[in-house]
């Protein structure tokens, strides 16, 4: 929903393994869930299902989304590729720095799941 693909990178994805974004925000993730990738029935994500099982007493913010999938791809590195922020998901806060005709795509950060409003 807040997500902007400027040219298909789908034959630049290696087969059989999960793609996450780089986060260009390191202050808080590594990872972002803006856009994910993967194989049918990957193992990863089973991983990553458990997991969110263990944290189902946290708040949101702290059980999901990047503060989720930063640690697992921690523990499991091997299982996810990286697309970097610089093609996939630059810094929306810095505007100028972004060539639109260079990149594949970018997250544009809009968080309205995390707007009171939208909760009445």
């Amino acid at each position: 929903m807040d997500y902007m693909v400027y040219k298909n990178f789908f034959n630049e994805l290696p087969d059989g393994i999960v793609s996450i974004p780089e986060s260009p925000y390191k202050w808080n993730e590594h990872i972002q869930n803006s856009l994910m990738m993967s194989p049918p029935k990957h193992p990863w994500w089973l991983l990553v299902i458990d997991e969110a099982y263990n944290r189902k007493t946290w708040n949101v913010f702290s059980a999901t989304g990047p503060q989720l999938l930063t640690p697992m791809y921690n523990k499991y590195p091997k299982l996810v590729n990286i697309l970097s922020s610089e093609l996939y998901n630059p810094n929306v806060y810095e505007p100028n720095k972004i060539d639109e005709t260079k990149i594949y795509s970018k997250h544009l950060l809009t968080t309205t799941w995390s707007h009171e409003d939208i909760r009445k």
